[in-house]
């Protein structure tokens, strides 16, 4: 009788034991001093900023409320139970890019028509058509709009899920 030396590797292969992901240990998982997270406990979501790296061995999660002054003194950091934290986010950029978007492409369509408006109401028949204003109008506004947007953008912050 012969043999399928394939077939016989393949069932090898399949016997051999292989730990799942979830039974493998746990890496360390560290996250610097300085990043923004967002502490959630059984009671409370408290956002910071940390003062010191923090992994799993650590006892104490030490941080400065955020937003806020930088923390000069001693006595204004604060201090969680690494086993009281459920769940840790980490701070992944703003939303400022969206904010200048919407912004300029609202200043742009108020400076244009603002631009026609005034091109309207003007008497001068030397100083350009309304075509003229209107794109003045948009580039200028849409500029100022874009900034001011940027502005509001930037106060909204994204989360990206923590390593626990």
């Amino acid at each position: 009788m012969r043999v399928c030396v394939a077939g016989v590797a393949l069932l090898t292969a399949l016997a051999l034991p292989v730990r799942s992901p979830a039974q493998r240990p746990d890496r360390q998982i560290r996250v610097d001093s300085g990043r923004i997270v967002r502490l959630h406990t059984a009671t409370d979501v408290t956002v910071g900023r940390l003062l010191a790296p923090l992994s799993h061995t650590d006892s104490l999660v030490h941080f400065c409320r955020y937003p806020g002054p930088p923390c000069l003194d001693p006595g204004d950091a604060r201090a969680i139970p690494v086993a009281e934290v459920l769940h840790l986010d980490l701070r992944q950029g703003s939303a400022a890019r969206k904010g200048a978007l919407i912004g300029g492409i609202i200043g742009a369509v108020v400076g244009a028509l603002g631009g026609v408006v005034t091109a309207g109401l003007t008497d001068c028949t030397h100083c350009g058509s309304a075509e003229t204003y209107a794109v003045r109008g948009a580039l200028l506004t849409g500029a100022v709009g874009a900034g001011i947007g940027a502005l509001f953008g930037s106060t909204s912050l994204h989360w990206k899920v923590g390593p626990w």
